[in-house]
């Protein structure tokens, strides 16, 4: 067989890479990924992080930064909404209740 051109030649016979299934994503994958409540946990996590925590959620699937990202921008997340204010727990919640207290008790007193 003659080759028209040095790449049809030097790739004569190659097969293509198969696109391994440990990279596609379900519909499912994607809801994951954009549900709100997933956002606010994952708040202040960083890309890698993420990856991370998605792969310990579907152990069969594995995930990339740029993949994430390019997720994000196809369903519109912006940075934003990435990395919004991290939601405290109850026991931290009352803790720093209880000392913005003491502090604007400790305010009138010293105007006083």
């Amino acid at each position: 067989m003659e080759h028209i051109c040095r790449y049809a030649e030097a790739t004569a016979g190659v097969r293509k890479k198969r696109k391994s299934k440990l990279r596609v994503y379900d519909a499912d994958h994607i809801a994951f990924l954009t549900d709100q409540s997933t956002l606010q946990l994952w708040a202040g996590k960083t890309g890698k992080e993420r990856c991370v925590l998605f792969h310990r959620q579907f152990p069969n699937k594995r995930l990339a930064v740029t993949t994430l990202r390019r997720i994000y921008a196809k369903h519109t997340i912006k940075r934003k909404k990435v990395r919004q204010q991290k939601h405290l727990p109850g026991n931290y919640r009352a803790n720093y209740a209880a000392r913005c207290k003491t502090l604007l008790q400790q305010v009138d007193w010293v105007k006083e």
